[in-house]
């Protein structure tokens, strides 16, 4: 028996040394596979889990205007951010907020009663309320630095800028079709940290530093976009008009110079309005043009050779087609193509479109770029409508030729001006004239994705611009007419269609043209939607638009009126008026004074009495001029910014001293720019940055 246990526990000893080697053998094949099959995987695991990175945001690049001013910028603000879980009074904390922020109490209760770790209450506050929230030391609230798009301008050109987004990423306008250059890439800092949250001295750290974003360089022009925004919004009030649009571009390059719509919009606070009032009308609305498309079929019948210049026509007062009878405004009776023009006669445009035929007149709709887009550099472009070949029928060709059953965009329009006037050579319109980097080093440039075709002959172009000049000084254009300059241009006024039917008494008031016509630089359209009341013409509620942005716009590019030809200088000397003095006057008294001299008035400032006048009395202007007066804020210590552009160095100076601002100057000559913008509300003795050129 002895033996027997013996041996059995010999065996159990054996069996278990055995399992005991079985055992140690897969801990080594384990250690092997960790240590050298799998080693750099775990080591980079157990780096991973003592290393953290930090974000480090890139900032997203400027937009300026085509002289550097700032249009659009990226600035550090706080932002206010709640731990629900944290809050121990939340109706206390709400009410706090609320005061501070601006904000009803209860959206604030709802967001910090939320069921999250981390809520954003507000983006966007001040300084003041930054300060304001640290004193109250609330608990489960706290401040976040955060890169926010600011517009300096406000308002201004926030049709073409857009806006961007909480989290800085573009949502319209330019700030979304440009992304990928402004928002430039994301940095970051890496460092090694012990179970204690310390840093590992010596251990790993990795800096990669953000590159920022691109600088957009535009071709527009802030001074000239503010006469635009200025001229529009007052004819809009005017007229009572529904929407008023305008577009001026550079004809010699295709460059966009101002593009404004009213109503607008702050980009600083887009959502304060109605989403539908961000989308741009100059690019991404249709409308029927009426006469001011004469000038596509007067260049195709021209360029055709359908029509010479000494043919007469005989207007009847309406053509018969088949499928319709065609009416004019008038009985024209007798006359010449160019009184066919000034008179804006239908039945002339329609014989011209006859003799075109329909492919013919349709390569030239085409070659126009209507029917398709444009190209611009922007979203949301619209094509226009055009009638599909295939189903067009003779009246829909002769109601095409005058502006009716075709659909463009103001973008469309002006760009088909602006071609007729560059001698025949379309350009592809655009916003974008260079982009840079951060360092200022060229990155790309408008040529390299402009298009150039020539539509009609230099010869052709001349004559259309010395016909649309007459148009202006002896036609519908009147209006239009610029003492000492020559400005070539068409009048329309086209019945508004809804829900497929032509609807009384809605119209669409337009005027296009641009100067100075004997060596054009700036085309423009007015587009005024459904002016109230009796006066609804283009030649009444656009044309005028359209003359105060156009002169004042020539003077500031410093383009010399020609008074010295005969009749421009006999013109000039008629129509010229001596500004009168208006000092010590009430406004009541000035605002008589001048509208008695067919001029304008702006006013600056909230006193009674005018304390100055610009332009300074005897000077020497044409009807219908403004004339801004300033009547001074003494006694308050925020102070109104006045519009001081256009003035010389000397009278800014006088004017900011009476106002009670300091001024700092760049350039010499004429004031062209100011920061802050007239309007703004700044404290006492606060300096104004003129820029003079």
């Amino acid at each position: 028996m002895a033996g027997s246990r013996s041996a059995d526990s010999k065996h159990r000893i054996v069996v278990l040394f055995f399992i005991i080697l079985f055992l140690f053998a897969l801990l080594g094949v384990r250690l092997v596979w960790i240590q050298v099959v799998r080693g750099s995987y775990y080591a980079e695991l157990a780096v991973g889990t003592r290393t953290r990175g930090v974000e480090i945001e890139a900032k997203r690049g400027d937009i300026v205007d085509r002289n550097g001013k700032v249009l659009a910028v990226s600035i550090v603000t706080d932002s206010v951010y709640a731990i629900p879980g944290e809050i121990e009074d939340s109706e206390t904390t709400a009410a706090v907020l609320s005061d501070i922020l601006g904000v009803p109490k209860g959206d604030v209760l709802k967001s910090i009663t939320r069921q999250q770790f981390h809520v954003y209450v507000k983006h966007k506050i001040t300084k003041e309320q930054s300060d304001k929230i640290r004193e109250a030391r609330l608990t489960g609230i706290g401040l976040e630095p955060r890169s926010q798009r600011f517009y300096p301008l406000d308002n201004r050109a926030s049709h073409v800028l857009g806006f961007a987004g909480t989290d800085n990423q573009g949502l319209y306008g330019l700030e979304v079709a440009y992304e990928d250059e402004l928002v430039g890439e994301n940095g970051s800092i890496t460092a090694e940290y012990d179970a204690r949250h310390q840093e590992i001295p010596g251990g790993t750290h990795v800096y990669t530093a953000p590159k920022d974003g691109h600088t957009l360089h535009l071709t527009l022009d802030e001074t000239i976009q503010y006469m635009v925004e200025r001229e529009l919004q007052d004819a809009v009030k005017e007229h009572k008009v529904k929407q008023g649009t305008a577009i001026v571009m550079d004809i010699q390059t295709g460059g966009i110079l101002a593009m404004a719509s009213y109503p607008d919009f702050n980009p600083n606070t887009p959502f304060e309005v109605p989403v539908e009032r961000w989308r741009n009308p100059a690019v991404s609305d249709m409308f029927e043009p009426g006469s001011i498309f004469k000038i596509v079929t007067l260049s195709a019948a021209l360029a055709e050779d359908a029509v010479s210049m000494s043919e007469t026509f005989t207007c009847t007062g309406s053509l018969t087609i088949p499928g319709a009878t065609i009416g004019c405004t008038r009985t024209h009776g007798k006359q010449t193509l160019q009184e066919g023009v000034n008179n804006s006669c239908n039945a002339v445009f329609i014989t011209l479109s006859q003799r075109l035929g329909m492919e013919t007149m349709y390569q030239y709709i085409r070659a126009f770029s209507f029917g398709q887009k444009t190209g611009i550099d922007y979203p949301g472009e619209a094509t226009g409508l055009v009638i599909d070949e295939s189903r067009l029928r003779q009246v829909d060709l002769a109601r095409v030729s005058f502006g009716q059953a075709i659909s463009v965009t103001p973008l469309q329009m002006v760009s088909a001006a602006a071609t007729i006037a560059n001698g025949g050579l379309f350009q592809t319109p655009h916003f974008v004239d260079h982009v840079t980097d951060s360092s200022g080093n060229l990155i790309d440039n408008w040529k390299n994705h402009s298009e150039f075709r020539q539509i009609i002959s230099g010869e052709d172009s001349e004559r259309i611009r010395d016909m649309l000049e007459k148009v202006v000084s002896e036609g519908t254009g009147r209006n239009a007419y610029i003492p000492g300059y020559k400005v070539a241009g068409k009048t329309g006024t086209a019945q508004k269609v809804v829900d497929g039917v032509y609807a009384e008494g809605k119209y669409v008031a337009s005027f296009l043209g641009f100067a100075p016509a004997d060596n054009p630089r700036l085309a423009m359209i007015v587009v005024m939607d459904e002016p109230s009341g009796k006066v609804y013409y283009g030649g009444q509620v656009a044309a005028p638009v359209f003359k105060n942005v156009i002169h004042e716009a020539l003077q500031y590019l410093e383009i010399m009126p020609n008074t010295a030809d005969g009749e421009d200088a006999e013109n000039a000397n008629q129509n010229g008026i001596t500004v009168p003095d208006l000092a010590g006057r009430t406004i009541e008294s000035a605002e008589a004074k001048l509208t008695k001299a067919e001029l304008r008035v702006s006013v600056q400032g909230t006193g009674s009495q005018v304390l100055r006048q610009f332009p300074e009395a005897g000077v020497k202007v044409s009807v219908n001029s403004a004339v801004r007066i300033f009547t001074g804020s003494a006694g308050s210590d925020r102070i109104v910014v006045p519009d001081i552009r256009g003035m010389t160095m000397r009278g800014c100076a006088e004017i900011l001293e009476m106002y009670g601002l300091c001024m700092t100057t760049g350039g010499s000559g004429t004031a062209v720019s100011q920061n802050p913008a007239p309007g703004t509300e700044v404290d006492k003795n606060s300096s104004v940055h003129v820029q003079f050129q």
